[in-house]
């Protein structure tokens, strides 16, 4: 269809006539708007609707997945664990209803207006999708952790003992090259930092990859990358 648009020795008005004959009938691109009016999606869209659609496949595992580990977690993200007690108890009792009180704080903005309709109510569907949604994003980042695994551990399992530190803390400082005063640490971090963001200042004038586009910054590949892309 584009070819025929773009076809300069086509007429205005011959242009729809030429579509219709060579490309495809009025009703089939009738048809192709319509479908394409179902499917288009604003840019901000997080889909969330679609994983709402395969919420019945995850109910056939999820509720067993809940109850069959106990999770745990450091206070920052004792809401999200306490949002997966009450996904539990409601399964265990079969209440649909979510309590006006559940935990909420965990549910992220672009969740919000999926979990929280307008007049405040809690749908039941997804913040259960909220919950398993969030609970991969923190076990993931080690934020909650699972008794009993190797892979999800306790974060703290893999550092040395809080009883055990003070002793240990001249070694280990020694071992990596740095202070015991966490403040002297923090100052020479910032030296280091000051003199990095000053040789990015001098040489951001001479750098052609890189500019400033309104309030955007804009880094355009380098000819090394750009040739490597192409083979």
């Amino acid at each position: 269809m584009g070819r025929v648009v773009l076809d300069g020795s086509i007429s205005d008005a011959d242009l729809r006539l030429a579509i219709y004959r060579q490309v495809l009938s009025e009703e089939e691109l009738a048809a192709a708007v319509d479908d394409a009016d179902r499917i288009m999606r604003p840019l901000d869209d997080d889909y969330f609707d679609l994983l709402a659609d395969r919420y019945s496949h995850l109910r056939q595992f999820a509720p067993s997945l809940l109850s069959a580990f106990n999770f745990r977690s450091s206070e920052i993200d004792q809401e999200l664990v306490q949002a997966i007690d009450l996904v539990r108890r409601l399964n265990t009792t079969g209440r649909r209803k979510v309590p006006e009180d559940a935990p909420i704080s965990f549910v992220p903005a672009r969740w919000r207006s999926y979990v929280i309709d307008d007049e405040g109510r809690i749908d039941r569907r997804f913040y259960e999708l909220c919950v398993l949604w969030e609970l991969r994003a923190a076990l993931r980042a080690g934020d909650v952790w699972v008794e009993g695994s190797r892979r999800y551990a306790d974060p703290e399992t893999y550092l040395i003992a809080r009883s055990e530190w003070p002793e240990k803390r001249g070694e280990a400082c020694r071992l990596i090259g740095a202070p015991e005063d966490g403040a002297e640490r923090l100052q020479e971090r910032q030296v280091e930092l000051e003199s990095i963001l000053a040789r990015l200042d001098r040489g951001f004038p001479q750098n052609d990859y890189v500019r400033l586009v309104g309030d955007d910054l804009t880094v355009a590949a380098s000819p090394r990358r750009r040739s490597a892309r192409k083979c």
